[in-house]
């Protein structure tokens, strides 16, 4: 079909025609969006054009931005949707191409959230979760750099080689999860380095069924004694004639008691042996940077 029309009208036929009838890469449909912006349409008409959604066209403006390198890995297949959007996170194409040149190199495969993270500090204090569970000495050792002012100490400091300290610390999450899965008997281990299970590490899995472990007859024994210790402690508060210090080392007697009886009823989930096999587990980083397992079991 020959239409005799403005370049503009023709970039939108084609588009329309193309948008509907094939799987579009989202690198084709931002450059088409965007062409279709600078010559006058507002996201609006391109949105109601395709009845698509605001957001949807805004998302695929965004992409457009990206800097050229991370574009065109996009357009090639070499990095997913997520993967570019996460690095859209920031506007700075410089950092943009920098964050890709760096993770380009690196053994391990990032995932958005790490991608995400990265374009959005330049450095990383040494408190940072994923310093701690590395340390500093390893980090150093690896060739990474620190910067430090006159006042900073080692949880103030910058750590300035953020791609290499996600690399150690997604080694180290790594093995931490083989180690976890073979001990526990389970079939996989998901490391994250965010303190909880993103979407994309429970995406396509389904929870599975499981009950908190039974208290042994020693916990059960230790219970029964912090109740009466409890209630003793109690009998002084709701004493008016209670001295002050008394008052005082009973409400710190029972504070501890609280959390002791909490320690003792958190128990790990326990999920049925014919289920165990083919079970698995999200490994989370707690902001202490200790790895730890969430208590959910997961199934493919």
């Amino acid at each position: 079909l020959v239409l005799e029309d403005s370049a503009e009208a023709a970039i939108e036929t084609s588009l329309a025609e193309n948008f509907h009838r094939l799987a579009m890469n989202p690198a084709d449909e931002a450059q088409a969006f965007a062409a279709l912006v600078t010559a006058g349409a507002t996201v609006e008409d391109v949105a109601r054009r395709f009845g698509l959604t605001v957001r949807f066209v805004e998302g695929r403006l965004r992409l457009a931005t990206l800097a050229p390198v991370v574009f065109e890995a996009l357009a090639s297949g070499e990095i997913t949707l997520d993967i570019a959007k996460a690095f859209g996170a920031t506007s700075d194409q410089g950092i943009q191409a920098r964050v890709f040149e760096q993770v380009s190199s690196a053994y391990y495969a990032p995932n958005p959230d790490s991608i995400r993270r990265m374009v959005l500090s330049g450095t990383v204090r040494g408190s940072d979760p994923r310093a701690r569970l590395v340390g500093r000495e390893a980090y150093i050792a690896a060739g990474g750099r620190i910067e430090r002012e006159l006042f900073d100490d080692d949880d103030s400091e910058s750590w300035v080689d953020v791609a290499l300290l996600e690399s150690l610390a997604a080694a180290k999450m790594e093995e931490q999860a083989k180690n976890l899965a073979a001990e526990q008997g389970l079939a996989w281990v998901k490391p994250t380095l965010d303190p909880y299970g993103s979407h994309d590490r429970v995406e396509g899995l389904v929870r599975l069924p499981a009950e908190p472990a039974p208290l042994t007859e020693a916990e059960l024994a230790r219970l029964d004694k912090l109740d009466a210790s409890y209630d003793e402690h109690a009998a002084i508060l709701e004493d008016e004639d209670s001295a002050e210090e008394a008052v005082a080392a009973a409400e710190a007697a029972i504070e501890a008691i609280e959390r002791e009886c909490q320690e003792i009823r958190a128990r790990p989930p326990v999920i049925a042996p014919e289920l165990k096999a083919e079970a698995g587990m999200i490994l989370v980083l707690s902001r202490d940077g200790t790895p730890v397992l969430q208590p959910v079991f997961y199934g493919e």
